[in-house]
């Protein structure tokens, strides 16, 4: 080192490491790479290959190819800027690539790299390795890095690149379809309008695989309508309008604002379901390509509109070759303090309010149309009058200007409307009513009775299905937990013992009085080790006596009897002090793990407990007798009323999966 240079600055291989395999993230980053590199090689054909059975990724192009000389002073000298030399290919496309680093991309996914190429007239390849580029940046002797020279397998007389990637680092499992959604959403000049084709697995890359226009419900423009996006698949209708698309930049060195236009759109679905984490988002693009994956999260306004919107916003201007690079290293993100930037969230921002505004105006005008998608609404709406009509409308249109970001709480929400809108009718028909003697109509007294069955159906049809919910969930239970949960539960729901026993009632004195005296009813040691719980309770005008035995207890009908009839004397005694006058009609049921013994004959059993006003039913006949009566209920509604009819349709309309009456 001479007195003139006493400073050297060393670059060391490592850098390899920091520009490649630790800079990208994912595929569709790395593949968009090697596709800009395509287009700037004025290929108008890129095939890629995606080989799940040998692991490995195929990009050939059709461009220019290179010689021995561009190979080693523009692919492998890294930092190579090509916009210095020429802003424009020789085919006169923008220049994409800028920092001479997007080649390095393919070793964030793969450990080898082949190169394969030919200009024309010459053809070249080369083997690249992670492992041996490391173990050059390990050797202090060693400067540069040697590829591996190969076989070229594309013809010299043919021009085009083939780039291999192998040894990939994590196992292939992207699928054609997603990969060309991804790439679709990375560029805006893939198609025959540019004469830049791209395909995965021989299917070309189309605006179609953006996959989010057919969902489209409302679009609006930057400026004039974006002619680089195909709307013909967005339903008929959806053009909401346009928004301002300047953008004023403040110069730092206090000059005149400068401004540019952007162009491109912000669309909202009807539902968030339609969009997945890819499509949720606002791409922003320049010279043809993505340079920033989403601008929605800095939006921080209205979290629940913003799960509806798609976007895409084109700002060539960010690229400009005279201006400092905006882009970031790993090319999906652009730098976010950077003045032109700010100034192109600030005009986007803005639009987004505005659409926020206008969005909730547009969704509420078409909340009739909307709510007429479900068939089961509609068939509800067709069915009244055009006064009721209007208030419905009007219920729609609120309920659809609601941001609910799941389908279930939507469902809910038309069902209890549609209920409470039916009992708030027949609540105007009874005071209709008040004057029926002197009007003597009796068609209304007909409508106002057919209305009466219609809701009863249909609540008990609810109360039904949400029953066998429950029988169904026992039913799953092993047996100790289905003994706990049934000693929790049934003596407050008396309608897993029978139907028509809806509400079990039980006076906290009276049922203090009953309790004393059943502890006082004498049992033998095996008796009380056998039984969990007993209790009293009322319905249906009937008192009942409960009583759990154990599942594995072993009971005889006789000594079953017996002991049934003590609890019965017992409770009789107490009620005759309560109601002297009264004749009390007492059950007693007894819940066993098994059938009694003492008679092999479930006839005999059933008469020697019958003599009683007794029965008893094993955990699982309980079960599956509760879930047969509740069954044949539903079974036997071959004449349901439309109403029911309706609301039992509706999960369906709104794509939820059925409920067990329903799948019934």
């Amino acid at each position: 080192m001479s007195e003139q240079r006493p400073f050297k600055m060393t670059i060391s291989l490592d850098v390899l490491h920091h520009l490649g395999i630790g800079l990208y993230s994912n595929i569709p980053a790395v593949l968009s790479e090697l596709v800009a590199n395509a287009w700037d090689a004025d290929a108008t054909h890129v095939d890629i290959i995606l080989d799940h059975a040998t692991q490995s990724i195929e990009i050939r192009d059709d461009g220019h190819g290179m010689s021995l000389d561009d190979i080693n002073d523009k692919f492998l000298t890294v930092g190579y800027q090509r916009r210095k030399a020429h802003a424009e290919t020789p085919d006169g496309r923008a220049v994409m690539g800028r920092k001479g680093i997007g080649k390095l991309a393919a070793f964030s996914i793969a450990d080898t790299v082949e190169v394969h190429t030919s200009n024309g007239e010459v053809n070249n390849a080369f083997r690249m390795n992670t492992e041996r580029i490391e173990e050059s940046a390990r050797n202090p002797d060693e400067k540069s890095y040697f590829p591996d020279p190969m076989s070229c397998v594309v013809r010299p007389s043919t021009s085009g690149t083939l780039i291999r990637l192998t040894d990939l680092r994590k196992r292939l499992s992207w699928t054609a379809p997603n990969l060309r959604r991804r790439l679709a959403r990375r560029f805006s000049i893939i198609g025959g309008a540019h004469g830049f084709r791209v395909l995965v697995d021989g299917e070309p890359i189309t605006v179609e695989d953006r996959d989010y226009f057919k969902d489209m419900e409302f679009i609006w423009h930057f400026g004039e309508r974006a002619e680089n996006w195909d709307f013909t698949r967005a339903p008929s209708g959806t053009d909401a309008g346009t928004v301002r698309n300047l953008v004023t930049i403040d110069p730092d060195n206090g000059g005149p604002p400068i401004q540019h236009r952007i162009r491109g759109f912000v669309g909202t679905v009807k539902k968030p379901s339609q969009l997945d984490d890819v499509n949720n988002a606002i791409v922003l693009s320049a010279r043809g390509r993505l340079v920033h994956e989403d601008m929605l999260p800095e939006y921080r306004q209205a979290r629940v509109y913003t799960e509806y919107v798609v976007g895409e916003v084109v700002a060539d201007f960010l690229d400009d070759t005279d201006t400092d690079d905006i882009v970031t290293s790993g090319r999906q993100r652009v730098q976010q303090d950077d003045a032109r930037y700010l100034a192109v969230k600030k005009t986007v921002n803005a639009a987004l309010r505005s659409i926020r505004d206008d969005w909730d105006r547009r969704r509420k005008k078409a909340g009739l149309r909307r709510a007429l998608e479900y068939p089961s609404v509609k068939q509800w709406y067709e069915r009244m009058g055009p006064d009721k009509q209007k208030t419905a409308k009007r219920l729609f249109e609120k309920i659809e200007a609601l941001r609910l970001a799941e389908t279930e709480p939507k469902y809910e929400l038309y069902r209890a409307s549609m209920l409470a809108f039916e009992k708030l009718a027949l609540r105007d028909m009874l005071s209709a009513l008040d004057g029926w003697e002197t009007h003597r109509d009796f068609t209304l007294l007909a409508r106002l009775m057919s209305g009466v069955d219609e809701i009863e159906e249909t609540s008990y049809h609810e109360i039904v299905t949400g029953r066998l919910k429950v029988i169904d969930a026992f039913r799953k239970l092993v047996p100790d937990a289905m003994e706990r949960t049934l000693q929790k539960y049934i003596f407050d729901r008396l309608w897993l013992l029978h139907p028509s026993w809806d509400r079990a009632t039980s006076n906290a004195h009276m049922e203090r009085t009953v309790r004393a005296e059943f502890d006082r009813v004498p049992l033998t040691e095996e008796e009380r080790r056998g039984r969990i719980d007993i209790r009293y309770r009322t319905t249906a005008g009937k008192h009942i006596i409960i009583e759990l035995k154990k599942r594995d207890a072993s009971v005889n009908v006789f000594d079953l009897a017996k002991q049934l009839t003590k609890y019965k004397n017992a409770l009789a005694k107490c009620l005759r002090n309560r109601f002297p006058d009264e004749v009390p009609f007492i059950e007693c049921i007894a819940v066993l793990g098994k059938q009694p013994t003492g008679s092999d004959d479930r006839g005999s059993v059933d008469q020697t407990l019958g003599a009683i006003h007794a029965r008893y039913l094993t955990y699982d006949q309980l079960i599956s007798e509760a879930q047969k009566r509740y069954s044949q209920y539903l079974e036997a509604r071959d004449k349901a009323s439309e109403l029911s009819v309706i609301m039992a349709n509706m999960r369906a309309d709104f794509g939820l999966s059925p409920t067990h009456s329903d799948a019934s």
